[in-house]
């Protein structure tokens, strides 16, 4: 492999069934959190290597991963992919998500509802991609970084995991 190629270290990776749970208590996709190694995951499959090195999308499942070094360093569930995440194929997760032991339905949970449910973030700020705006709450929690992205109508677009 020469020094320009990007290793795709999911390839080897087996599709299995298994339930897809993002527990937002524990900060966890399948069990699986930052900092553990990637392969934790490998039930997904393969992944698609994305622009950014140590992307990874798994676009059937709506989860793109970050790994470094084999070891997983985010964790993106796309609850409603915009346009150009749309045109990459990916879909909307296709799993569950829960927090205090309640499964919460993404498309019910805007802005507001998000900060009654889990308090005011420690960051809100607007981003521009691309002239596509999304506002982004950071919440920060025992070393841990996570965030909600909504859309310009105030919609979930995305939660990552750091």
């Amino acid at each position: 492999m020469g020094w320009l190629t990007r290793r795709n270290v999911t390839r080897g990776w087996q599709e299995l069934a298994a339930p897809l749970v993002l527990d937002l208590d524990a900060l966890t996709l399948a069990g699986v959190e930052c900092g553990d190694p990637a392969d934790g995951l490998s039930f997904l499959g393969p992944g698609e290597s994305g622009v950014l090195v140590g992307e990874f999308h798994f676009p059937a499942k709506g989860v793109t991963l970050d790994i470094e070094a084999d070891e997983l360093h985010g964790i993106h569930v796309h609850t409603r992919p915009n346009d150009s995440e749309g045109q990459l194929g990916i879909r909307p997760f296709g799993g569950v998500i829960r927090h205090r032991g309640e499964v919460l339905h993404p498309t019910a949970l805007n802005a507001v509802a998000a900060i009654v449910r889990f308090g005011e973030p420690d960051v809100i700020e607007d981003v521009t991609d691309n002239s596509y705006r999304r506002r982004v709450f950071t919440y920060l929690t025992d070393g841990s970084e996570w965030e909600l992205l909504f859309g310009t109508d105030g919609v979930l677009e995305l939660i990552c995991m750091y």
